[in-house]
């Protein structure tokens, strides 16, 4: 689990994910210390539970790819704005309209 919560934590830094800037920051975001992190890296302290619950709540985080059950590390293959994803369902409503008016025979000309 703590190879995965790191590799979170380089793909959350070097993205700048939900304005990320540097280790130290991601740690603080998901509820630990900026000190911790070579102590994990050479494996004299692990991730807590309450870290890896942060890093799924501040991160969107897929519990199931911290414990090896997938490879999708977010819950969305992107971490999304609340804008993106309103696009999206607008974007897909235009083609659910679209396909309606087609298999209606319909025009969709005014």
């Amino acid at each position: 689990m703590d190879q995965r919560m790191l590799e979170v934590m380089e793909y959350c830094v070097i993205n700048g994910t939900n304005g990320v800037v540097n280790h130290s920051d991601w740690m603080t975001r998901v509820g630990g210390s900026g000190g911790n992190i070579s102590n994990i890296r050479v494996g004299h302290q692990s991730f807590t539970k309450d870290q890896m619950r942060g890093a799924g709540l501040a991160f969107n985080v897929n519990m199931e790819f911290l414990f090896g059950f997938s490879n999708e590390m977010f819950r969305y293959s992107e971490i999304q704005s609340a804008i993106d994803m309103l696009k999206a369902a607008v974007k897909a409503v235009e083609i659910e309209y679209a396909d309606s008016i087609k298999s209606n025979g319909m025009s969709n000309k005014r």
